[in-house]
């Protein structure tokens, strides 16, 4: 069975959820785009687990 993986498309759908409820502003999604989310896509929840990354199973696929 195929490990699941870190998915900016997830994340990028719950963060959108969270600008139109005014909890994020664009601002941050964008500055957390470049800073992190960019460089976790594709890892593997071990990975992320490895480098100490706590992430939401809304977000593995």
């Amino acid at each position: 069975m195929a490990q699941k993986r870190f998915r900016k498309a997830l994340w990028l759908q719950t963060a959108n959820e969270q600008v139109e409820a005014h909890i994020l502003s664009e601002r941050e999604v964008n500055d957390a785009l470049e800073i992190w989310v960019n460089d976790l896509d594709g890892k593997t929840e071990e990975e992320l687990v490895a480098m100490g990354v706590e992430v939401r199973s809304e977000w593995l696929n």
